[in-house]
């Protein structure tokens, strides 16, 4: 994503109304981890878009190009909108935060937001255990996956896993998390 970065950059520098390019570079910053300019080059794709409306962009972004990798990179472009249209701040305190007081919608972002993290994640691994309670079983099983992907730094979450493996539905992503973090 550096080599994107930069040539999308550059792009952009050298013609400053080809917008559509920001997308694409806020999304290979935030792969890079800058998320302060990945949510700057958001803004520039969407200047006049709220808080709210820079959320809800990654589902209404349409890929203008074809890529040679295929799915695997929007999927990554998709992940990078996402982290991209994060509020500067603390976002893993803010995202957190919303696993124990948001709507359900907003707790199953959360989870899996957290989870685009990484191991970087691993100071909501607490959270997220807490959150593997949730009444809403969506919220469950994207706190499931979300710990997945964190991986080894969520160890202290595997009994917890463990205790709903045999569950319907959210079983099988408990299972997949625990092969995951203890790298099986």
């Amino acid at each position: 994503f550096d080599t994107a970065a930069t040539v999308f950059a550059n792009a952009l520098e050298r013609d400053p109304d080809a917008t559509e390019l920001a997308a694409v570079l806020a999304a290979s910053y935030a792969q890079l981890g800058r998320l302060d300019e990945a949510h700057a080059a958001l803004r520039k794709w969407k200047p006049e878009a709220s808080q709210s409306e820079l959320q809800a962009a990654p589902y209404r972004y349409h890929f203008p190009y074809n890529w040679s990798q295929g799915s695997e990179i929007e999927n990554k472009i998709f992940d990078g909108l996402h982290l991209a249209a994060l509020p500067p701040g603390d976002r893993l305190t803010d995202l957190t935060e919303k696993l124990r007081i948001a709507t359900k919608t907003d707790r199953i972002r959360a989870a899996r937001i957290l989870g685009l993290f990484g191991s970087q994640a691993a100071e909501a691994v607490p959270a997220l255990i807490e959150a593997l309670d949730d009444d809403v079983k969506a919220v469950r099983i994207a706190v499931a996956i979300a710990l997945g992907d964190i991986g080894p730094p969520a160890k202290a979450a595997l009994p917890a896993l463990a205790e709903i493996t045999e569950e319907p539905l959210i079983g099988r992503r408990a299972q997949k998390a625990i092969l995951k973090i203890t790298g099986e």
